[in-house]
C-alpha cells in the first residue's frame, strides 16, 4: 500500500516537520509506504497594499498599551540594526531544516503547483492522508479546499488529526466547511473543540485523536535526542514574546540561577535560531520550558520536561489558537501550567501519571488510523 500525505509543506516550523516525520515513521512501522506531497500552493500569501500593511503593523505592535508598545519598538529597532546578522541566521536555520527534511522525510518526486497537477499526481496512491497541523484553520491563507481532499475518491480520503485551531468557524465559511467535511467517510480532529465543530456541521462522529508526534513512543523520541548539558531554561514563542512574559522568564531564570536559551525569534539577534534536532536536544535538557507552541508542549511531555504555557500574541482575538493546548491539557489532566497559574502556585508535573493517561489515547488513535487505512484498501 502506498499513501500520500497532504500537509502544510515548506517553511521552517519545528512542529510541522516533526509531525510529518512521526506520521511517516508510524506508517513505516505498519509496513505502509508513504511520502509527503510537495504542494507549494499552500505557501501562497495574499499581497497586502501599503495601507493594509501599515494598519496591520499598528494593530500588531502599537495597540497594546504604552509599555508593550515601547517593548515592541525596542525589538523592531534592534532588528533593523542587526538585519544582516538576522538574515544570515535565518539562512543558516533554513539550511538546517532542509537537511533534516532531506535525511528524514520521504517527499514526492515532483513539486505540485496547482490543483489539476495535484489531482493527477494523487491518482497513484491507494489513499491520501490530510493532516496533521492546522490544515483546516479558516484564518490561514493556505487553508485551501484541497486540504479537504475533494479531488480524491471518497473511499481514499483519510483525515488524521487535522487541526482547526480556533474555537469558531467564521459565518461566511460555514457552508463551505459543511460541504467539504461531509465528503469524508470518517472524521477526526486534534482538538476536542474542533471535534465538536465538525459534529455540528456533519451530524457525524468525529474521533478525537492525538497529534502524530504522539504516535511514536517517548522511548522512540528519546533515542533520537542528545540532551544539552548545563543549567538553563528554554523559550520558544511563535507569536513573539510580550514584555510581561519576558520579565517573568528573566525572574524565573534569576531565581533558579539558569541561563536563558531562546530557540527562535525572528526579531531577536540573540536567539539561537535552532534546527530541528537542536529543538529536541534543548527541550530534553531544560530545567523549564516557556512556550506558546502546541508542539513545544507536546515534546515537553514526550521528553519529561517541565513547561509553562504563555498566551500567544495575535492581531485578532478571534484567531487565538488556545483550543489545541486546552484540549491537550484537558485529556491528560495537566493543571496549573498557564503562566498566571504557575506564577501564583508553582507546581511540578508528575510524568508517570501523565504517560499512564497518554498511552490509552495514543493506542485508540493508532487503531483509528489503522481502520481508516484498512477501509481504503
Amino acid at each position: 500500500m502506498k499513501v500520500g500525505i497532504l500537509t502544510i509543506y515548506g517553511g521552517s516550523n519545528f512542529g510541522n516537520k516533526l509531525q510529518n516525520y512521526a506520521l511517516q515513521q508510524f506508517l513505516k512501522s505498519e509496513n505502509i509506504e508513504s511520502e509527503t506531497i510537495r504542494y507549494t500552493v499552500s505557501l501562497g500569501k495574499k499581497k497586502l497594499t501599503k495601507k493594509e500593511k501599515i494598519k496591520l503593523l499598528k494593530k500588531k505592535y502599537f495597540s497594546q498599551g504604552l509599555l508593550e508598545t515601547f517593548w515592541n519598538m525596542k525589538l523592531i529597532v534592534g532588528a533593523k540594526f542587526h538585519k544582516e546578522e538576522l538574515d544570515q541566521k535565518a539562512k543558516e536555520r533554513n539550511c538546517k531544516f532542509e537537511h533534516f527534511e532531506k535525511q528524514n522525510i520521504a517527499l514526492s518526486d515532483l513539486v505540485i503547483q496547482n490543483r489539476d497537477e495535484l489531482r493527477d499526481y494523487c491518482s497513484k496512491y491507494d489513499a491520501v492522508i490530510v493532516g496533521s497541523d492546522q490544515v483546516w484553520n479558516p484564518y490561514w491563507q493556505g487553508s485551501l479546499d484541497e486540504f479537504f481532499l475533494d479531488f480524491v475518491p471518497k473511499q481514499k480520503r483519510i483525515a488524521y488529526a487535522p487541526s482547526i485551531g480556533v474555537s469558531a468557524i467564521p459565518e461566511e465559511q460555514q457552508e463551505r466547511f459543511k460541504t467539504r467535511l461531509n465528503g469524508f467517510s470518517r472524521l477526526s480532529c486534534r482538538e476536542i473543540q474542533g471535534c465538536n465543530l465538525i459534529k455540528s456541521f456533519t451530524n457525524n462522529e468525529c474521533k478525537h485523536v492525538c497529534d502524530p508526534v504522539f504516535l511514536l513512543s517517548p522511548e522512540q523520541w528519546k533515542d533520537k535526542v542528545h540532551p544539552v548539558e548545563g543549567k538553563y531554561i528554554v523559550t520558544y514563542f511563535l507569536g513573539g514574546q510580550s514584555r510581561e512574559v519576558h520579565q517573568e522568564v528573566k525572574r524565573y531564570a534569576k531565581e533558579n540561577h539558569c541561563k536563558i536559551i531562546d530557540l527562535w525569534s525572528e526579531k531577536d539577534f540573540t536567539s539561537s535560531y535552532a534546527g530541528v534536532e537542536e529543538f529536541l536536544n534543548y527541550i530534553a535538557g531544560a530545567k523549564m520550558f516557556f512556550t506558546d507552541s502546541f508542539h513545544g508542549c507536546a515534546f515537553a511531555i514526550l521528553l519529561n520536561t517541565q513547561f509553562v504555557i504563555c498566551e500567544r500574541k495575535v492581531v485578532d482575538a478571534k484567531q487565538k489558537m488556545n483550543s489545541r493546548l486546552d484540549s491537550l491539557m484537558e485529556i491528560l489532566s495537566i493543571k496549573g501550567r498557564k503562566l498566571e497559574e504557575f506564577r501564583s502556585v508553582p507546581t511540578t508535573i508528575n510524568y508517570d501519571e501523565i504517560h499512564a493517561r497518554l498511552l490509552p489515547w495514543v493506542e485508540q488513535s493508532r487503531e483509528y488510523l489503522r481502520d481508516c487505512l484498512a477501509d481504503a484498501q
